[in-house]
């Protein structure tokens, strides 16, 4: 068991006595629960420090530290990943924030713990659903209608609300989603 996962362990277990065992008056490890706070801070602001200077290895690899953390403990999970979208605030306001997230973003598909940023902050939403676009349509839908099988498919249907599908799909895209330079 890891350092994370005991400390971890320990205050849920903490907390569970506390709820089970009301009438006994019990104080939560708070001064772990700051330590850790204190930490992701510190690391936080060392981001804020160095994106000044624009060293993205550093801000990669601290924000992969605080991820760390969020993952592996459970009970302030919501802290920790509320400073990391917060770094990614910040940043995104920066004068060459782009070309900063652009560079954090090709570190993170390297890393398993950068993938997970990518994955699950909102920061990177929009970028989600340009990959995932770009994937989808590698295939145009005439590739699609040449290998589908089935009984009785009216291919030229199917190929007509596909068509009207995307129409409305892709202005619904263009009205809620705004590029990066935009935010």
């Amino acid at each position: 068991m890891s350092e994370l996962e005991m400390i971890n362990f320990k205050i849920i277990n903490a907390k569970i006595f506390v709820k089970t065992f009301s009438q006994i008056t019990f104080k939560e490890p708070e001064p772990i629960i700051e330590k850790i706070r204190s930490e992701v801070e510190k690391i936080a602001t060392q981001i804020d420090f160095v994106s000044e200077r624009i060293d993205f290895k550093f801000i990669s690899e601290s924000l992969c530290k605080m991820k760390v953390l969020s993952s592996g403990l459970y009970f302030d999970r919501d802290f920790i990943n509320r400073r990391i979208d917060k770094v990614f605030k910040d940043i995104k306001q920066h004068v060459n924030g782009a070309i900063i997230l652009e560079k954090v973003i090709t570190f993170f598909k390297n890393t398993e713990e950068g993938q997970l940023i990518l994955a699950e902050h909102e920061a990177f939403q929009g970028k989600r659903l340009s990959e995932r676009n770009k994937k989808t349509q590698q295939h145009g839908i005439d590739h699609v209608l040449d290998v589908l099988k089935g009984d009785d498919l009216d291919k030229p249907l199917l190929k007509k609300k596909y068509l009207e599908f995307d129409d409305h799909y892709q202005s619904l895209l263009n009205e809620n989603l705004k590029p990066e330079f935009d935010r």
